[in-house]
């Protein structure tokens, strides 16, 4: 089965795999980048897994996935369809464990994921009985789980039964207009992006919301939502989602941002998508002396500690100053903000480096350190062999630190590089957009780059930062400050749909 899906995975990303082969010739120009491209390779991906189950055997984490792709797409018919594929499989495979560590890894991750904390419990347990390598490790892992989300438990079960519901194809429960909480399924599941303890600052957020609904005596009903990404309409009602969009002001989306423990709230969704990222700089700041005691300990603890959203390796202070260069960011090139590219990420590299190169000025690229896409990899390699740049495995801050300006499409870099000082040319929408120079077509950076010129004054931008962490978001690990936060945008999200 891994070779098919291989398979289906190479011809979903055909496009970026086809601008890959073509990085850095003028036949790369004639391939676009835009929500419809990812829009259809979601779809395909539907398409043909579906196709890749009738003909292989499958664990019931590979059609929960794919429903998660279905329900980002709005494909209610094939999520619900992939759903009861997912649970028929647990049931089989729950049949055929016997005493292999896998299955039952592989059946106490997915009940997780559904929601179902009892049963992820009993297996787990029952592995420990029968002496199944592993079993005991999970047993504290649901243990902790469990004891955890105790205090919001009911929540949890209702979306497990929506989630059976959904499945079953039966009509919402609830009142019409009744505010609709989307438990994400994102809050039980992990993966190698996760920095330590990012699930639990999820299911923080959530029981934040439910104690302050609670007390508050609001109504509301509980769904679950299992996908990575996707558009909330509000059609029904106001709603809180996480790492969703929104087509009105029905709805509160939450996400986490660049910064560890930070999460945003906003009325249209997140990075560019969000309603901040509209805002133009502050123009005057209220409270300077305010701003620069956060700028000062943000840099303090960003950058004297060597601190990103994903581990940096130590910085060598022995190691010799290079000149001056431009540094580019790469992300994931298939993470959902990269819909928000106005210029693909290959093709910001090309632009860069030939306009650099043009004014003998050296890049240095790093890719995403989560990145395995062969796609990158075959860029990367070609662009070093003609001597375009090179790439760097160093910190985040020892990069951005020796640059002259910083390129990248949205990734969170950006805000890093802004929090230097540096300049920040970005090919795509971001929050962090009104302090950076924004490139919206091919030929915009050569056109605009000047090596150290900043977009505005640093007390503007230093402005950004500080609103971007206090009003944009807040910390999930300062209780009151996080309570505070979540309680004024639930106001207001209320007072918006009562006055509807």
């Amino acid at each position: 089965m891994s070779s098919l899906i291989d398979a289906g995975e190479a011809w979903i990303r055909r496009h970026d795999g086809l601008k890959a082969w073509l990085a850095f010739s003028p036949m790369s120009r004639l391939l676009g980048c835009g929500p419809s491209v990812r829009d259809r390779a979601a779809w395909e991906s539907v398409v043909l897994a579906s196709f890749v189950m009738r003909v292989a055997p499958y664990m019931p984490s590979f059609p929960l996935n794919v429903a998660m792709i279905a329900e980002s797409s709005g494909d209610e018919r094939s999520f619900r369809r992939l759903l009861r594929r997912a649970f028929a499989a647990a049931v089989d495979v729950e049949r055929r464990m016997g005493r292999r560590p896998a299955f039952l890894s592989e059946l106490v991750q997915f009940h997780m994921a559904v929601f179902d904390l009892d049963k992820a419990a009993e297996l787990a347990e029952n592995g420990q009985r029968a002496g199944i390598g592993g079993a005991e490790e999970l047993c504290r892992e649901v243990g902790a789980l469990k004891a955890e989300c105790a205090p919001w438990r009911p929540a949890i079960d209702a979306a497990r039964q929506d989630l059976r519901r959904r499945a079953r194809g039966e009509a919402v429960d609830g009142t019409p207009g009744c505010l609709t909480v989307h438990i994400p399924g994102a809050a039980f599941r992990s993966n190698l992006r996760d920095y330590p303890g990012f699930r639990s600052d999820i299911r923080t957020v959530f029981r934040l919301v439910f104690e302050d609904l609670d007390t508050r005596q609001t109504p509301y009903r509980v769904a679950a939502r299992l996908a990575k990404h996707g558009t909330l309409s509000g059609d029904s009602g106001p709603y809180i989602a996480y790492h969703s969009v929104g087509t009105s002001k029905q709805g509160l989306h939450v996400k986490e941002t660049d910064r560890r423990s930070y999460f945003s709230v906003d009325t249209a969704g997140y990075s560019g998508w969000s309603d901040f990222s509209k805002c133009p700089l502050p123009a005057q700041p209220i409270d300077r002396a305010a701003i620069q005691s956060f700028v000062a300990g943000e840099r303090l603890a960003l950058i004297a500690g060597n601190q990103s959203k994903y581990e940096q390796p130590d910085q060598d202070p022995a190691r010799p100053t290079a000149p001056p260069h431009v540094f580019v960011a790469l992300q994931v090139v298939d993470d959902a903000v990269q819909r928000l590219a106005h210029v693909h990420m290959f093709d910001m590299l090309e632009e860069v480096s030939l306009a650099c190169r043009a004014r003998n000025i050296p890049v240095v690229v790093k890719r995403h350190p989560l990145c395995r896409s062969w796609e990158v990899a075959h860029v990367l390699r070609r662009g070093e062999r003609r001597g375009l740049f090179s790439v760097s495995q160093e910190s985040i801050h020892g990069l951005i630190s020796k640059s002259c300006a910083v390129c990248v499409v949205n990734s969170s870099v950006g805000a890093e590089a802004l929090l230097h000082g540096k300049p920040v040319y970005t090919f795509g929408a971001s929050e962090y957009q009104a302090g950076t120079f924004q490139m919206r077509a091919r030929g915009d950076f050569a056109r605009l780059f000047e090596p150290d010129r900043l977009p505005a004054s640093m007390e503007e931008i230093e402005a950004l930062l500080y609103s971007l962490r206090t009003d944009f978001a807040a910390n999930v690990r300062n209780d009151d400050g996080i309570r505070t936060f979540l309680s004024g945008r639930l106001s207001a999200l209320l007072a918006h749909s009562n006055k509807n």
